[in-house]
């Protein structure tokens, strides 16, 4: 399945919805059990702050441009957010260049 794409603050990025996911898995996960979600239904979390955004891009990406209110957390230091994670009670989207 195709990630729906589009440009939002100058950023081409494909959105993921991790809500339900356990958080320390989300470095194991096989991409295709990953729920998708529309641009649509993400334009409207985004616009309600019904959703947390993360840039899971590079620091130096993330400081050139990301979706205003985006926290980043680069690929690969999931684990050390975990505890902070786990408090999220909105859904979860993530997204890369």
């Amino acid at each position: 399945m195709r990630r729906p794409r589009s440009r939002v603050a100058g950023l081409t990025f494909a959105v993921t919805l991790v809500a339900g996911v356990t958080v320390g898995a989300l470095g194991q996960m096989d991409e295709s059990s990953v729920p998708r979600i529309t641009m649509a239904q993400f334009r409207e979390l985004l616009a309600t702050d019904g959703v947390l955004v993360i840039d899971v891009r590079d620091v130096g990406s993330f400081t050139a441009g990301h979706i205003p209110g985006a926290i980043s957390i680069p690929l690969g230091t999931e684990e050390t957010r975990i505890e902070e994670l786990k408090k999220v009670s909105t859904p979860i989207v993530t997204y890369c260049a």
